[in-house]
Formats: C-alpha cells, sequence, structure tokens
C-alpha cells in the first residue's frame, strides 16, 4: 500500500554553506568503494553540525518523506534508498517531495533512479566511482532535490568537476550517434558509430550541436 502524502505546502529552505567543500567541485575526499560513501563519510566529518545521514530513516517510503523536514533545519540531508524496494510507493513519496522542493540527496543504482524520476527532481547517473563521486560534490553545492544513480564499472571518467546538466561523448566521428545512459554504454561502445552518454537524466543533457 502506498503511504499517504500530506498536502503541498509552501516552504523556504535556507541555503546551507558546506565552506570545506572545494570551490572547484572536486572531490576533496579519497575516492574509493562506489565513491559516494567516503564522500558522504567526509562531509559528515568536516561538517557534522551541518550534514545528515538518514539511510536508515529512508528504508521505508513514510520515513523518507518524514525526513524531508529536516532540509528546513539548515543541514544538508543524504541517504541511500534500499537496494530492493516498492518503485510505486518511493515515486508518490519522491512526487510530494519535489512539490515541496525539499533539497534532499538520494542515491540508489542507475537503474533505480531511471524508474524513479518525477517531476522536481534532479538526476544524474554515474559511469565509475570517480564520477559518482564529482556528481555528489556537485550535489553538495546545490538547493535541489537530487537523484544519483551510482553506476559501476562504466566508462571511465576523464576527471574534473561535474557539470549539472551535462553529458559527454565517449566516441565520436561520423554517422548517426546513440545516446546512452551509464546503464547501456558498453553496449553501444560495441557497436559502430558516435556515442554520447547522457549523464545528466533529468534535465535530459542532449548532445552538442
Amino acid at each position: 500500500m502506498e503511504p499517504a502524502v500530506s498536502p503541498t505546502e509552501s516552504i523556504i529552505q535556507a541555503p546551507v554553506d558546506l565552506p570545506a567543500l572545494p570551490r572547484s567541485g572536486i572531490p576533496p575526499w579519497l575516492v574509493e568503494g562506489d565513491g559516494i560513501t567516503p564522500g558522504i563519510a567526509w562531509s559528515r566529518a568536516a561538517h557534522p553540525e551541518r550534514v545528515v545521514d538518514v539511510s536508515e530513516e529512508a528504508r521505508t517510503p513514510a520515513g523518507l518523506l518524514a525526513t524531508g523536514r529536516l532540509t528546513r533545519q539548515g543541514v544538508r540531508v543524504v541517504a541511500w534508498l534500499p537496494a530492493a524496494m516498492e518503485i510505486s510507493a518511493y515515486r508518490a513519496v519522491l512526487e510530494e517531495l519535489g512539490r515541496r522542493q525539499e533539497p534532499l540527496i538520494l542515491i540508489a543504482s542507475p537503474v533505480q533512479v531511471a524508474m524513479l524520476l518525477v517531476p522536481g527532481w534532479f538526476a544524474a547517473a554515474g559511469s565509475d566511482p570517480r564520477e559518482n563521486a564529482a556528481i555528489f560534490a556537485s550535489s553538495l553545492a546545490h538547493e535541489w532535490p537530487t537523484l544519483i544513480g551510482a553506476g559501476a564499472g562504466g566508462t571511465p571518467w576523464p576527471g574534473g568537476a561535474y557539470e549539472p546538466g551535462s553529458g559527454r561523448w565517449l566516441r565520436s566521428g561520423e554517422g548517426a550517434f546513440r545516446v546512452v545512459t551509464a546503464t547501456d554504454a558498453a553496449v553501444a561502445l560495441a557497436t559502430p558509430g558516435p556515442v554520447w552518454q547522457r549523464t545528466s537524466l533529468a534535465p535530459a543533457a542532449p548532445p552538442p550541436g
């Protein structure tokens, strides 16, 4: 059964400043594992009073809905979503959070993120730990409700800061190009022709030109 959501509320979000976060957008933590888990640990250690991990609460749709209000207390709220979830129930909660524009940062698999896309959320998906880390570092600097698909084993990230709304060429050249997400990149690269990876899923990043 889907959780009940409360009526849409008009709220004002106070910006959350994380002074230890480099303005360059380059992740300041050691990138290992999935790239995001060490980023959460770093941000909580650097700003223990401003970053809250609500992954435990996010194990249920109702618990996730309740965490949205924490964003009004001048903190950055992050959470890993459960590996097994009822997509329709979580979509209902994300729709409500999107209407409120409560700027949670939620992390899941790229496949889950694609299924959870609803209006009001920015969404991006990485290919590997370094790209995941760059996307997470970017999300810490913004006041948007954000979904991050943490990819693994995909086309290596070339490095640098992640630019919201962007994508990247995996292979350029002549002919019709294919537009893919990180999940489909390997299959596309096994066939001829240019390949554009849509790192930003919402809004969707169009190929240049």
